[in-house]
């Protein structure tokens, strides 16, 4: 999981080097309820669980891009990229709150695809049980473990090359589910896409959802938790897509400041956003205790609202987390359901 240490570096140059971008908030886009992009008839449109969930690892070699070494863990310069992907996926059988079945039959239907990027020395597996909930209600999750940003020692420098790990980890799940001999053949609606991840890989997240310099023009929505903004040397986030993001963070984060979630918060002003504050929580403990069952159902509700158009668990949402007294809401940007 994030160290404090290692996560030094990101807010020194947050701090000094995020601009405001040149949009304004008149230049926002009021959204209607949106219709969602499954099919109307599409199973998983209209079911949203609880399911079983399955679980199978995959790994993808991107041979178009390098690895660099890291001497320190005695790790060599490679000539590609590899990414171990943990899948988690709608199953047939009974649906189990503690665990997913590895190799357990998909269940019928082509359910929207998230990927999920982990946050520094930590590995994609390491948040199966908060992404288990999310497959669980019909969604497709794909979490791959960075090669230099993972495990002990893992460090930050490689956070420019994820955003484009996350496209390829993309790409390489869309032609599984495209593929006649794999088992996911048909059970992956791709073009329907979220882009998702925690304190380091939220800002990977941010990076390739809004970033000039990588934004992957197939996201549909976006779920940043305890992360900030870090403009890398090559791209800008002036102008942004329009993508619908839900931001989560606690205000008693000791790794990310909470000053830093919601500067982002604020330099975003043309991007349909809203931000969930778990009040009391951390970095990490925002996972559990009294917020982590809070946290699981914004997410999902704002998954279901952006990519199945299910309004009514939205808007269910915002009351729940007014009343809940460890978590308040703000929205901006149109995003009103």
């Amino acid at each position: 999981m994030p160290r404090r240490s290692v996560l030094t570096v990101l807010v020194a140059v947050a701090l000094l080097t995020v601009a405001a971008p040149t949009a304004s908030p008149a230049a926002a886009r009021t959204l209607p309820a949106p219709a969602g992009c499954l099919p109307a008839g599409e199973t998983a449109a209209s079911i949203s669980g609880p399911y079983a969930v399955g679980e199978r690892t995959v790994t993808f070699v991107d041979h178009t891009r390098s690895t660099a070494a890291d001497p320190s863990r005695g790790l060599p310069f490679l000539p590609y990229r590899t990414l171990v992907t943990t899948l988690l996926y709608p199953a047939t059988g009974p649906a189990l709150d503690s665990q997913p079945v590895v190799g357990a039959p998909e269940a019928p239907g082509a359910f929207p695809l998230v990927e999920f990027s982990h946050g520094v020395t930590a590995t994609g597996p390491e948040y199966v049980p908060e992404l288990l909930q999310w497959a669980r209600a019909g969604y497709v999750v794909a979490a791959p473990t960075f090669p230099l940003s993972s495990g002990p020692g893992g460090e930050v420098d490689d956070v420019v090359n994820q955003p484009a790990d996350v496209s390829f980890v993309l790409t390489s799940v869309s032609a599984l589910a495209e593929d006649s001999t794999d088992a996911l053949f048909g059970h992956v609606a791709t073009n329907c896409i979220a882009i998702a991840g925690h304190s380091l890989g939220a800002v990977t997240t941010l990076d390739a959802v809004y970033n000039s310099c990588c934004a992957d023009v197939r996201a549909r929505a976006a779920v940043e938790i305890s992360g900030l903004l870090l403009p890398i040397d090559h791209g800008t986030f002036a102008s942004p897509p329009p993508v619908p993001m839900l931001m989560l963070q606690g205000d008693q984060d000791d790794t990310v400041p909470y000053s830093l979630g919601q500067l982002a918060y604020a330099k975003l002003p043309s991007v349909p956003r809203e931000f969930v504050t778990f009040v009391g929580a951390g970095h990490i403990s925002l996972f559990g205790g009294p917020w982590g069952g809070l946290l699981r159902d914004s997410v999902v509700s704002f998954l279901d609202y952006e990519l199945k158009g299910d309004v009514r668990g939205y808007r269910g949402l915002a009351r729940r987390i007014r009343a809940s007294g460890v978590a308040t809401l703000q929205r901006a940007g149109g995003l009103q359901p």
